[in-house]
């Protein structure tokens, strides 16, 4: 079963919000002004930043590509869905703290 294209446009969100959330976190707790609220994630960036990134990227992959092979499409669309608004609201807090604690 091919996943649908609003799947597709969905998952490219969630990759990308990914990304930035891994940069942003690394610079933000490099610079001192925040820490990692997963501990799991939170170990590995204290261990290494790469690990940090291999990993989190890695998971995101995977569940990712979990979702969209999914026999079950209508719950895994729920699922991608939820991760696209948990995301958006992670950048939220991102932008927020760049813009209104003068990070940049």
């Amino acid at each position: 079963m091919r996943p649908q294209k609003q799947m597709l446009k969905i998952a490219a969100f969630v990759i990308i919000a990914n990304i930035l959330d891994a940069i942003l976190t690394y610079w933000f707790v490099s610079n001192g002004s925040a820490t990692e609220l997963n501990p799991f994630m939170g170990m590995l960036l204290d261990v290494d930043a790469i690990l940090f990134f291999l990993v989190k990227f890695a998971f995101v992959f995977l569940a990712i590509i979990l979702l969209l092979v999914s026999k079950n499409q209508k719950l895994a669309k729920r699922a991608m869905i939820f991760c696209a608004i948990i995301y958006g609201i992670i950048l939220m807090i991102h932008a927020h703290a760049l813009i209104f604690h003068e990070l940049l």
